[in-house]
């Protein structure tokens, strides 16, 4: 979050947001989890950006496929551990499964409502050169790991898109939510030497605090204050009104009545004082 001092409004220090694949995987994407549901909602709710990278969007459907045919081999070798175990018997089962590609058209149906839903929009796949990844992969410049033998392709590959939106818009300022903390060691400079662009770096949990932070920022405190303000406002702005009124009701037997009071108010506690002491 962006600096703040006396009197001055405060800020984020970015307007669009980002998502790596292993957030939005962990997340239950693209049927979001109540976290990753509640970033989305507040980031609308203050005008941010939100952002998937395409290879983000192939990677996680992948995923979601591997997934998917890892449990169909599994039935399948439990219908066949029961057909053997039970063949003393005659053990009979009959396995029924939607078809993986009616699946598959099912799951893009649900990415494309969750996408309209929140105006995510899709950063097109980086047009950075096969060389430069090579190169950056054998002198293990982060994303890519030390000793890793290439380790971190996908992620370069992400990186760059994303740099590669924000270069020639100075006006975005990104945040790249994800889980994986290589991104941390990333030198943008280095890795992209012409990005100029501004990029930090987030986990679901720390944007969530900063966003919430703000969302009462601007929903709670400063309306709070302003109505304050202003209801102060009033009541000076009335003080005329109320002492030509007051003035007004003021007769000598009042004026008289509130002199008295005041005398016997005196009285009690000036003899008040003397039995204390």
């Amino acid at each position: 979050m962006g600096e703040e001092t006396e009197g001055q409004k405060r800020t984020l220090d970015f307007n669009a947001l980002f998502f790596d694949a292993e957030v939005l995987v962990r997340s239950n994407w693209p049927d979001p989890s109540v976290l990753l549901t509640n970033v989305l909602t507040l980031a609308n709710s203050l005008g941010l950006g939100l952002f998937v990278p395409e290879p983000v969007e192939w990677q996680t459907e992948q995923n979601w496929l591997r997934r998917v045919r890892q449990c169909l081999t599994s039935l399948s070798g439990a219908a066949k551990d029961f057909t053997r175990h039970t063949r003393s018997g005659d053990g009979r089962i009959q396995l029924e499964h939607d078809d993986v590609e009616g699946l598959r058209g099912r799951y893009h149906s649900k990415l494309e409502a969750t996408k309209g839903r929140f105006g995510i929009r899709t950063v097109p796949s980086t047009n950075r050169p096969p060389s430069d990844f090579f190169r950056l992969a054998i002198s293990y410049a982060p994303p890519f790991e030390p000793e890793g033998e290439g380790k971190g392709f996908q992620d370069a590959v992400i990186l760059s898109s994303v740099l590669e939106y924000l270069s020639p818009q100075e006006s975005v300022l990104g945040a790249l939510i994800t889980a994986d903390k290589t991104f941390q060691e990333v030198v943008i400079e280095d890795f992209m030497s012409a990005a100029g662009a501004h990029l930090r770096i987030f986990t679901l949990d720390e944007v969530w605090d900063i966003l919430a932070d703000m969302y009462e920022e601007e929903n709670i405190r400063k309306p709070w204050d302003e109505e304050r303000r202003q209801t102060k406002e009033a009541v000076v702005a009335m003080l005329p009104d109320l002492r030509t009124f007051v003035e007004s009701q003021l007769t000598e037997a009042v004026v008289g009545q509130i002199a008295g009071r005041s005398r016997t108010q005196a009285r009690t506690s000036s003899v008040s004082r003397c039995r204390k002491g």
